[in-house]
């Protein structure tokens, strides 16, 4: 919880620098006529161009989306951690519990305990009256099942990876055409 909470106020300060490196990249310049006559350089260029909304709107949108995928990338590590998915106590106490042969209680704890250990446990505790082969079996379809569920939030940031180049691209062609437009306006 302490690791999450640091990680928020790590967040919350990179947003709250932006402004600050944004600004540091214009110039200072005497008079409204010279910082219209100047285009703006620095960091907020990249961000900010009032002559092209599209250029500026596929920034932005790269931007916003890049940090989406960097905040749900840490959200993803923050909840498939080993202290979630493999809790010892509840290893240590479904042993426990079987050491005192008071298998019930091992039964309920582990079908009460949703991480991956517990439902691994709980299918194999479920099946063991029909013999260690059938425990062997729950064991390997839950693993599948659970494995499958866990990668599935993964595949959002896979879309992400295929369609960011081709965005990237685009951006860039449409920055080589403004360019050449420009080239050719300037009378070049």
């Amino acid at each position: 919880m302490n690791q999450l909470k640091s990680i928020r106020q790590l967040l919350i300060r990179s947003a709250a620098l932006w402004p600050l490196l944004a600004c540091s990249g214009l110039r200072a310049q005497e008079g409204q006529e010279a910082a219209e006559a100047t285009p703006t350089t620095g960091f907020m260029m990249f961000f900010w161009n009032k002559d092209d909304l599209l250029g500026t709107i596929i920034i932005w949108v790269l931007f916003l989306m890049s940090l989406m995928c960097i905040g749900y990338t840490l959200h993803l590590v923050l909840k498939y951690r080993r202290k979630n998915l493999l809790p010892t106590f509840t290893l240590d106490k479904v042993r426990q519990f079987l050491d005192e042969k008071e298998y019930r209680s091992a039964i309920d704890l582990a079908d009460m305990d949703p991480s991956f250990m517990g439902r691994l446990l709980s299918s194999a505790l479920n099946e063991a009256s029909n013999g260690f082969s059938a425990m062997e079996r729950a064991v390997e379809e839950t693993a599948d099942a659970e494995t499958t569920r866990i990668l599935r939030p993964i595949e959002y940031l896979n879309v992400v990876g295929n369609i960011a180049p081709m965005m990237g691209l685009f951006g860039t062609v449409y920055g080589m055409i403004v360019a050449f437009s420009r080239l050719v306006a300037a009378g070049g």
